[in-house]
């Protein structure tokens, strides 16, 4: 077991443990699904942890699940996709104060010198001033296509709408109403053809499909080996192409889990076989597939404190919004004591 963080003094809350999520440390103008904290907030949110709770690594919750024993005031620190900016911003406060924390990697992702699609997509159609009258997209043999009515200059009044937007709230345009469609459709397609309509969203833009600011892009080979490596880091599963896992077929399924596993274990000095869901989503057959392929845990993004009897393969988590130390230390509270 890794040594480093500090355990402190602890909530009475007894047999509950927190594991949070969150995506991105980073200033990000667009944002719909809440995705990223501030760098400035998420080191409030580290203070407040430091004071109140026990950070602890996911293997030790783990093991504290196994035991039924939860210490009270537990909490495990987790991050889905492997941006760069979980190296680059996060590493550093989470060394600052002593924070172990997981990441789970999109490994087929690893050292691309563009965006997710889904950042593409959100920054395209979010936050460009100018684009065609129409765009369209391949979606696995269908050709959709998706007039702008009107939202071909966006406006200064109807920007400021979509940088405020936050799913759920109804979208407040034509083209957040396109890009919904055209997120919660891609997200559900083989890997295959994720990939093609990842390419002709970036081609909507001449300049979107050069290289993009170095936080915004997925870890390269060298940061993922550096977390490795780290005391207080540990490297999880997300999948080799982070598809919804729920809407692919077993055989799928087994190839996404077995991908990434292979390509952590070659291109780490170590990992931990753990798994959280891509988009949360999940079936029965994912459920035999995890097991199948001998990981000790998998994590959901349905929100639900973790107990002695909870279910190892769907380990619930909170997401973690962009609130400063105060919102986030009554919110742990309401968490903790499950009264959300």
């Amino acid at each position: 077991m890794k040594l480093g963080w500090i355990y402190k003094s602890r909530q009475p809350t007894a047999g509950r443990a927190l594991v949070l999520m969150y995506h991105r440390v980073a200033n990000v103008p667009v944002d719909p699904w809440q995705m990223a904290v501030r760098p400035e907030h998420f080191e409030e949110q580290l203070q407040v942890l430091g004071k109140r709770y026990s950070v602890i690594p996911v293997p030790e919750l783990l093991r504290q699940l196994e035991e039924g024993k939860l210490l009270p005031g537990s909490v495990c620190l987790t991050f889905d996709d492997g941006y760069a900016d979980n190296y680059l911003t996060a590493r550093p406060l989470l060394e600052k104060y002593q924070c172990p924390a997981t990441f789970f990697i999109v490994t087929r992702c690893i050292d691309r010198k563009h965006s997710f699609w889904w950042d593409t997509l959100g920054d395209l159609l979010l936050n460009t001033a100018e684009l065609p009258e129409a765009v369209s997209v391949d979606l696995q043999g269908e050709r959709c296509s998706y007039p702008l009515n009107g939202e071909v200059v966006l406006s200064g009044e109807l920007h400021r709408k979509y940088l405020l937007w936050r799913y759920p709230a109804p979208p407040p345009g034509r083209r957040a109403a396109v890009y919904l469609d055209i997120y919660e459709r891609v997200k559900s397609l083989p890997p295959e053809a994720q990939e093609r309509a990842a390419r002709e969203i970036r081609l909507w833009r001449e300049d979107s499909s050069g290289s993009s600011e170095e936080e915004r892009l997925p870890v390269n080979t060298e940061q993922l080996m550096s977390m490795s490596r780290h005391p207080l880091l540990d490297i999880g599963l997300h999948t080799h192409s982070h598809p919804a896992l729920g809407c692919q077929s077993p055989e799928r399924q087994f190839r996404e889990i077995e991908s990434c596993r292979k390509y952590l274990a070659r291109a780490t000095s170590r990992f931990i076989p753990v798994i959280s869901y891509p988009h949360g989503h999940y079936n029965k057959d994912t459920l035999r597939t995890v097991k199948e392929q001998q990981l000790e845990a998998a994590f959901t993004t349905e929100e639900q404190a973790i107990t002695r009897k909870s279910d190892p393969y769907r380990l619930g988590r909170f997401q973690v919004g962009d609130w400063n130390g105060e919102t986030f230390e009554k919110q742990l509270s309401v968490w903790m004591g499950g009264k959300a």
